[in-house]
């Protein structure tokens, strides 16, 4: 696709991200909830339950980290992965994704 302005024509170019390390940790919830109290202070976020339903709050599918991040607060569930970048900076990125987008990165 060819993008126009008034006084050029601009083709995108392909880029693809460097492959720069990130610690990972992913939200286990089966791990108990102190687990996910320290999840949420490793990477500056908030606990929160998402309830749909009243009396739901200790069902652990409701549990949520809220991830502060540049471009808003950012929420992460049980299954999710949240990752700390070269900068540390933090987000979340949904299981089918991470699994489908990140492979372990292992120092030589």
């Amino acid at each position: 696709r060819i993008l126009r302005t008034e006084t050029e024509v601009l083709e995108p170019k392909k880029y693809k991200k460097k492959p720069l390390p990130v610690e990972v940790v992913q939200f286990n919830a089966e791990l108990g909830r102190e687990f996910v109290l320290e999840l949420a202070d490793w990477c500056g976020g908030q606990f929160a339950y998402v309830e749909t339903l009243p009396g739901l709050a200790d069902n652990t599918y409701y549990w949520s980290i809220v991830i502060p991040t540049e471009e808003g607060p950012m929420h992460s569930r049980a299954g999710d992965y949240i990752l700390k970048g070269p900068f540390g900076e933090f987000w979340s990125v949904k299981r089918h994704i991470f699994e489908e987008t990140y492979e372990e990165y292992i120092e030589e």
